[in-house]
């Protein structure tokens, strides 16, 4: 999951089945290595709470960019998008890791 630009300098609080996995700031991704299956993740701001439902499959890495709109009330709100692997990797390079709570050494993320 990554979050590219200074667009909102919300930091979003993401989720990974409901329990937080890290903080998402402008500039940053997060990585989590997880097992086959189904997983639910998902953004919070101060306006809103974004959802998706993917489902992760054996050698296959997902790419998924959180971002922010403007909805007709002028009010930001998170987005979850999925990303193809090309476009997702050659962004991820150019970003930073973000710590979160399933990878102790966010350095490493990647």
């Amino acid at each position: 999951m990554y979050r590219t630009g200074a667009d909102a300098m919300v930091t979003a609080t993401i989720r990974l089945d409901g329990i937080e996995a890290g903080r998402l700031p402008p500039n940053t991704f997060l990585r989590f290595d997880l097992p086959t299956g189904a997983y639910t993740i998902g953004a919070r701001s101060s306006t809103n709470i974004a959802k998706r439902t993917v489902r992760i499959e054996p050698g296959k890495t997902l790419y998924i960019e959180q971002s922010f709109v403007i909805d007709f009330r002028a009010t930001r709100r998170v987005k979850l998008e999925p990303r193809d692997r090309t476009r997702g990797s050659e962004v991820v390079r150019k970003l930073s890791p973000a710590p979160n709570r399933y990878d102790t050494d966010a350095s490493t993320s990647l």
